[in-house]
């Protein structure tokens, strides 16, 4: 059942709606009403995404980076400095990156 109620929780954030549409929809496919937790099951899609969109920026800024090195000889330090912005928290002090 989890599953269900999660997959319902996407499709509804995939089409731009939220937890009133989805009463809807399950009334006129004559399915049970959302469960009491809907948002419960918004946030953990929401922190999976987050995860991933994450982990590909800094692979993207990882690989940036090592093109960008390897292509013009120059070490790091040298490199723009908004790539590493893409490997910190927002609440991560970035004053020791700046080159």
């Amino acid at each position: 059942m989890y599953e269900v109620n999660t997959r319902l929780a996407y499709a509804m954030r995939s089409v731009g709606k939220g937890e009133a549409a989805a009463k809807v929809f399950c009334g006129v496919m004559n399915l049970p009403t959302p469960p009491k937790r809907f948002y419960e099951s918004l946030h953990t899609l929401n922190n999976a995404t987050e995860k991933v969109a994450k982990m590909f920026v800094e692979l993207a800024a990882h690989e940036t980076l090592s093109f960008k090195s390897s292509q013009s000889g120059k070490n790091l330090s040298e490199i723009d400095f908004e790539f590493l912005i893409f490997l910190k928290s927002p609440n991560q002090d970035l004053s020791n990156d700046i080159p």
